[in-house]
C-alpha cells in the first residue's frame, strides 16, 4: 500500500510513514447491536383500597333483580403479610342510589353478627370509584362443591350432611332472630365452607350479602327465611346424591343412594315438594335432629349380655345412736393406746409425788411482807444516792 501523501510504497495503515512520517488511523468497524432479551409483560394488577388490597380472582358474581350486582373477590391484604381476604364489590344500578343509612344498618348488621363463632368476620369497608367494598375474612378451608368433586361418588356421609345442616340453622335460626328478619338468600355448595381447626369441625356459611340485608332493612320479606330453607334442603339433596335436583321429576334420594335412613329421606322430601312444610329454622332443625339421633343409637353396637351375677345377702343393718358420735368413739379408740404409752414414759422420768420432801409449816403473808419491805428500801436508796 502506498502512502496517501507522498505515495511511498510499502505503507502501513496505523503505522507512520518512513518517509513523510504521515499516519493513517485505522477505520472504525461498526458496532454490531445485540438484541436484548425481553421481559414479559406482568399482567395487569388490580388494586383497590388505595393500593391496600391486591385482587387475585373473581370468585362468585350475583345480580339481584333490582339491578343490583355484587362480585365476590379473592385479595390479598398487603399490610398483613398477603393475608387472603374476601371482598364484596356492590355496586347499584345508574339513578338507584341506596340511601347511606341503610347501607350503614347493613354493615351494623354484618358486625353483630360477626360476634357467631362460624360466621366471617368483617375487617373492612370503604367507598372507591362509586362502589362500596366489603372485606371479610377468609377462613381456612374447602367449599362444599371442591370437597364434593374430590370424594367418591360425590356424596357424603348422612351424618355428617345432617350435622352440617344443623350447624347452618344454628346461623339462620341467629338471622331470622334480627329486627327486622335477614336472610341469606344464597345457600349452596359454593358458598359453604367445610373447616377443621382446633374447636372442631363442620359446616360454615360464607358471603352474607351485604345488598341483601340493605334491601331487608328497607322492606322486610319474611319469606326470605323459607327460601333460606329450602336451598338448604337441596344443597342436603346434592351431598347424599350427588345430582341437582330435577325441577320437572324429583327421584327420592334412597333411589339414588340406598345407604341414606328412610326418616331423613323424608325430612328433606317433604321440604323439597312443599315449601311451606318448615316455616322457621327451628322446626327443620328439630327434624334433622331426630334423624341424627337416630342415626347415631343405631351406629352404636349394643353390649352383648353377660352373665347375670348372684346377687349377694346383706343383712340389714339397724344404726344404734348417732353416726358422728360412733365416728368420734372410733377415733378415741384409735389415739387411747398413744396416750397411755406416753403416760408410762413420764412415769418413768419423774418422781414420784410421795418420794419428795415435806413442806416447812411458815407464815407466808409474813414472809412476802419483809421481802415487800426490802424491795422498798432498796428503791429509796437508788433515788436518794442517784
Amino acid at each position: 500500500m502506498s502512502c496517501p501523501q507522498c505515495h511511498y510504497e510499502g505503507y502501513r495503515v496505523g503505522e507512520p510513514c518512513p518517509r513523510c512520517t504521515y499516519t493513517q488511523a485505522p477505520r472504525s468497524r461498526p458496532l454490531t447491536h445485540q438484541k436484548k432479551a425481553l421481559t414479559p409483560l406482568q399482567p395487569d394488577v388490580r388494586l383497590v383500597g388505595s393500593g391496600r388490597y391486591r385482587v387475585i380472582d373473581q370468585i362468585d358474581k350475583q345480580q339481584w333483580t333490582n339491578g343490583s350486582t355484587e362480585v365476590w373477590l379473592l385479595a390479598q391484604d398487603t399490610l398483613q403479610t398477603n393475608k387472603h381476604v374476601t371482598i364484596c364489590e356492590a355496586s347499584f344500578p345508574a339513578g338507584n342510589n341506596v340511601p347511606q343509612a341503610y347501607v350503614q344498618a347493613a354493615m351494623k348488621s354484618i358486625v353483630a353478627l360477626s360476634a357467631h363463632p362460624r360466621i366471617p368476620a368483617l375487617h373492612d369497608m370503604f367507598l372507591e370509584n362509586n362502589h362500596t367494598y366489603f372485606v371479610f375474612e377468609q377462613p381456612a378451608g374447602t367449599l362444599l362443591s371442591q370437597s364434593l368433586r374430590l370424594t367418591t361418588g360425590g356424596v357424603l356421609p348422612e351424618l355428617t350432611v345432617l350435622d352440617g345442616c344443623l350447624a347452618i340453622l344454628d346461623v339462620l335460626e341467629l338471622l331470622a332472630r334480627q329486627q327486622p328478619p335477614l336472610a341469606h338468600g344464597r345457600i349452596k355448595p359454593n358458598t359453604i365452607n367445610l373447616f377443621s381447626d382446633a374447636k372442631g369441625s363442620g359446616w360454615q356459611l360464607l358471603r352474607f350479602s351485604p345488598l341483601l340485608f340493605s334491601f331487608l332493612q328497607q322492606q322486610p320479606q319474611p319469606g326470605f327465611i323459607q327460601t333460606d330453607l329450602v336451598m338448604l334442603l337441596v344443597t342436603a339433596y346434592i351431598a347424599l346424591t350427588g345430582k341437582q335436583p330435577d325441577k320437572n321429576i324429583l327421584q327420592p334420594i334412597r333411589k339414588l343412594n340406598p345407604a341414606i335412613s328412610e326418616q331423613t329421606e323424608a325430612v328433606i322430601m317433604r321440604g323439597l315438594h312443599d315449601p311451606r312444610s318448615y316455616t322457621t329454622p327451628a322446626d327443620l332443625a328439630q327434624q334433622l335432629r331426630l334423624c341424627a339421633r337416630a342415626l347415631r343409637s343405631v351406629s352404636i353396637p349394643p353390649i352383648a349380655p353377660g352373665p347375670i351375677p348372684t346377687p349377694i345377702s346383706v343383712p340389714p343393718v339397724t344404726p344404734q345412736g348417732d353416726a358422728t358420735q360412733d365416728l368420734f368413739a372410733k377415733y378415741l379408740q384409735n389415739i387411747a393406746p398413744l396416750e397411755e404409752k406416753e403416760e408410762k414414759d413420764e412415769k418413768s422420768i419423774l418422781p414420784e409425788p410421795e418420794s419428795l420432801p415435806p413442806i416447812p409449816n411458815r407464815n407466808h403473808y409474813l414472809f412476802a411482807a419483809l421481802w415487800g419491805g426490802c424491795l422498798f428500801l432498796s428503791i429509796l436508796v437508788m433515788v436518794f444516792f442517784l
